[in-house]
């Protein structure tokens, strides 16, 4: 018996495979661009990653300055001291000065009770007022408003 041989039949190649195939073909031909683009990539990659990077560390030191600060007004509270909340002031104030808008405004609130204290009741005011400016928290609202009222009875 004679054996058939079979005629395979040759595809063309489909969409995909020459759009592979062209893609290669462009690459090979604009290697100096393409190297380029991938170098810009990866810069913009990296900057974006060193600017996150930037982000935590410095939300880590506000927060680090916050609890500084807290320490150093309840100390005060239980010492009376007033180097420590001159301390617990100038603390509140940096992490005022570079934090967002949530630390900012707890910021001022206490920036406010110390103010308070120390017997400047204007700075007092607007202290607070900022704070409930800047605040979404219901709970800050409700402090920095019975504040303000105690403050305009004197």
């Amino acid at each position: 018996m004679a054996k058939k041989k079979e005629i395979k039949e040759i595809k063309k190649p489909d969409l995909l495979m020459r759009a592979i195939a062209g893609s290669f073909e462009w690459v090979k031909n604009n290697l100096r661009a393409c190297i380029a683009g991938a170098a810009i990539v990866v810069l913009i990659v990296a900057g974006i990653v060193a600017y996150i990077i930037y982000e935590n560390k410095k939300d880590e030191r506000i927060q680090g300055l916050f609890v500084q600060a807290m320490q150093a007004y309840r100390e005060y509270t239980i010492t009376g001291k007033e180097d420590t909340l001159n301390k617990a002031e100038g603390l509140f104030n940096s992490v005022a000065a570079e934090s967002g808008k949530k630390m900012k405004a707890l910021s001022k609130l206490y920036l406010g009770r110390i103010y308070h204290l120390k017997g400047k009741n204007d700075e007092a005011i607007k202290a607070y007022k900022e704070a409930q400016t800047l605040s979404d928290d219901d709970a800050v609202k409700m402090l920095t408003q019975k504040a303000l009222e105690v403050l305009e009875k004197k």
